[in-house]
């Protein structure tokens, strides 16, 4: 069963709302040297609502509640983190591209990582780790932002 739980300051205050299927160990994930509150030693977990079979249903009722409280919601983090994504992603298909071959001959110039990748038959990530310099080179091909 999940839980919808809340963090709580030593000022009684609220300072976030989520959802879980263990709270025993939940409080000390937020507050490990990795979490969102690490170091923190002024917060306590309360259970707001116990029961849910469904994780859905209990990150719905975690929104409302969020909501309530003037947060921003789960769900809107989500929203905007992904088009955050789509905007990267559409970045990406634009930058132009020139192709060498490893020995340094010129083959082209490409509208974006996508074509590049299509005509040389690659994935998209490999043109996209040479472009970005992650790599030197990939399958006898060096890749450079125009």
């Amino acid at each position: 069963m999940y839980v919808v739980y809340q963090l709580i300051n030593a000022k009684g205050e609220i300072e976030y709302v989520g959802h879980t299927k263990n709270p025993n160990t939940k409080l000390l994930n937020h507050v490990d040297k990795n979490g969102k509150f690490a170091g923190r030693t002024d917060l306590s977990l309360e259970i707001i609502k116990s029961g849910f079979r469904k994780k859905n249903r209990a990150f719905q009722y975690e929104c409302k509640i969020q909501k309530e409280l003037g947060f921003e919601t789960d769900k809107q983090k989500f929203s905007r983190n992904m088009k955050e994504v789509q905007k990267k992603t559409t970045e990406q298909k634009s930058i132009k591209v020139a192709a060498y071959k490893i020995t340094g001959e010129f083959l082209g110039i490409f509208p974006s990582i996508m074509e590049t990748a299509r005509y040389f038959d690659l994935h998209r990530n490999l043109v996209w780790l040479v472009v970005n310099t992650k790599q030197k080179s990939t399958k006898g091909y060096i890749f450079k932002k125009v």
